[in-house]
């Protein structure tokens, strides 16, 4: 199965607020959201959000039939929650990159495995000129400081790593972290439900419904 077109969207959050003080890793309110990227296989496209749109994300991940990304369960989802009026969809069909990972291991999801990070998984699976531009917690001080425009270009360059690793899994071949060797990952084709186009002899609309 071909990923071009697929309705898939792999995205990515940036925090306008340092951890630190009253702000800590369990107060996803105070954060705030400096940018979120996207890159949509649907359109083969990246997307970016910040205040004026940020609500366009949440529908844009509510009707795909996949989400994906790093940690997005633990992290972003939880944050844009915390920060959107609009909310994810309890049924949001996740296939969160380091829970898949920690699970072909044998790991629950919520186990504290060392060696897990994003860039753990690019230096292995691709090699050292592949991993992460910049270090994540840098994001939200570049906000602080008013560079936006490199806020934003290390947020598109993360998603753009994260869809690449997406990619690879896609294709059902093994990801590599240095402190655990290589590992095949559930099979995200799994999850795209076949459907079919029928009429609504009502209306005269072509429809799409699962088979």
């Amino acid at each position: 199965m071909d990923i071009q077109g697929q309705n898939i969207v792999v995205f990515d959050c940036e925090i306008k607020n340092e951890i630190k003080g009253d702000i800590t890793w369990g107060t996803h309110d105070k954060m705030g959201i400096s940018v979120a990227c996207a890159f949509d296989f649907r359109v083969m496209d990246y997307l970016v959000f910040m205040d004026d749109n940020i609500e366009q994300l949440i529908a844009r991940l509510n009707s795909a039939d996949i989400v994906s990304g790093f940690n997005i369960v633990g992290f972003d989802n939880k944050l844009l929650n915390a920060c959107c009026q609009s909310k994810l969809s309890d049924k949001l069909p996740i296939y969160d990159l380091m829970i898949e990972s920690k699970r072909a291991l044998g790991h629950s999801d919520n186990a504290r495995t060392p060696g897990m990070r994003l860039d753990d998984h690019l230096l292995g699976t691709f090699g050292k000129e592949h991993m992460k531009t910049e270090d994540g917690a840098e994001a939200p001080r570049m906000w602080q400081r008013k560079e936006y425009g490199r806020a934003i270009t290390y947020c598109l360059a993360d998603v753009k790593r994260e869809a690449k690793l997406f990619h690879h899994v896609w294709k059902g071949l093994p990801v590599t972290t240095p402190n655990h060797g290589p590992r095949v990952l559930r099979d995200p084709k799994t999850m795209i439900q076949k459907k079919k186009s029928v009429v609504n002899h009502a209306t005269g609309e072509v429809v799409e419904v699962p088979v």
